[in-house]
């Protein structure tokens, strides 16, 4: 049977027309060819190439020459003589691994606008193909260079090869770089260079918004707007969230008011609430609160409780009178200040009686 050398071929970007030669030795020296298989270096498979009748194959032409990275891979192609091998098989395989070499590509769309500090350090984090070493590297601002650093690490990506996705060997790119204190947003132009040429994308770098705290669930929304029909179900209201708030920058040294009383719902008066624009919600502190229920005589058991019946806070039996009740507030003293106001608090009877 024929043998079938391995061969090792590099095209760059510049070679138009490439061409494949299956070289095949044995005697009887006359020949037949099958398909050519074109592999990734990770044996995905590619597309299949149909040879001549002297066993070369004429590798379709790319007209966007940056485009002809797509080449690169493992050929395989087939001959036989005719005669077979010890394990029957008349048609021998041979390898050629071809390079096909160019500029730098870059893997990922890179999105053109990123958020930095001005004057601060950024690192710009990209992917990029490349079949020979990066060799420098520029970053350059109102046509001025911008010291910057380097780091690569080799990782694997996904690329598409003549319409089929295979595995690549790629680099990540971090370049690190100080941006500009002149403007709230600078163009930066980062060009990598290689043994073949070189490649080059631009991004402006904008001042960081400033970040919206996210207060509280419906901060916008009243307590009445939060029980609407919509919302209730057979007339009863829905649990009200009672996040605890603490401004960030001092305490809120206020017990809330109610303003209003009846058998569903207390209201509490959102004037007192200092700062509101700064409020965070607290955690893993002790936080009061002054709840006062209306006379009644229902026998029923009141609950307050959290959101989405989460957290029951609390048992009351509102039929029965105490026997002294102090009005906190009126008291004052230097505990005030462990208090903060609550989003809201909600009398709910226990729906399981009903059912």
């Amino acid at each position: 049977p024929p043998n079938i050398p391995d061969q090792h071929i590099h095209f760059t970007e510049t070679d138009e027309s490439r061409t494949l030669q299956c070289l095949a030795y044995g005697v009887p020296a006359t020949y037949s060819y099958g398909p050519w298989k074109h592999l990734s270096y990770f044996g995905e498979h590619i597309r299949y190439l149909n040879a001549s009748p002297d066993g070369k194959v004429t590798l379709p032409p790319i007209a966007n020459r940056m485009e002809r990275y797509q080449d690169y891979g493992i050929y395989l192609c087939t001959a036989s003589n005719r005669v077979a091998d010890s394990f029957g098989n008349s048609f021998q395989t041979g390898k050629i691994f071809v390079m096909s070499n160019g500029p730098p590509i870059f893997v990922k769309k890179i999105e053109h606008k990123h958020y930095g500090h001005p004057g601060k350090l950024y690192n710009l984090t990209f992917i990029v193909y490349s079949t020979s070493e990066i060799e420098s590297y520029h970053v350059k601002s109102e046509n001025k260079e911008i010291a910057a650093s380097m780091q690569m690490i080799p990782i694997n990506s996904t690329m598409v090869f003549h319409g089929t996705e295979i595995s690549v060997e790629t680099r990540e790119i971090v370049l690190s770089f100080n941006t500009s204190i002149k403007s709230s947003r600078q163009d930066y132009t980062v060009t990598l260079c290689n043994g073949y040429g070189n490649s080059s994308f631009v991004v402006y770098i904008t001042s960081v918004p400033v970040d919206e705290v996210y207060l509280r669930r419906k901060r916008n929304r009243r307590i009445s707007e939060d029980i609407s029909e919509s919302e209730s179900i057979h007339g009863q209201p829905v649990p009200i969230e009672n996040i605890v708030y603490q401004t960030a920058t001092q305490s809120v040294s206020v017990r809330p008011t109610p303003i209003q009383t009846s058998v569903d719902v207390i209201d509490y008066n959102r004037s007192s609430f200092i700062q509101e624009q700064n409020a965070i919600p607290l955690t893993g502190q002790l936080n009061y609160a002054d709840v006062i229920f209306p006379p009644s005589t229902t026998q029923d058991v009141v609950h307050i409780i959290g959101i989405e019946n989460r957290t029951v806070y609390a048992d009351v039996t509102v039929s029965v009178e105490a026997t002294s009740l102090v009005d906190s507030r009126n008291v004052t003293s230097s505990d005030e200040e462990d208090f903060v106001e609550i989003e809201g608090l909600q009398n709910y009877t226990d729906r399981r009686k009903e059912q």
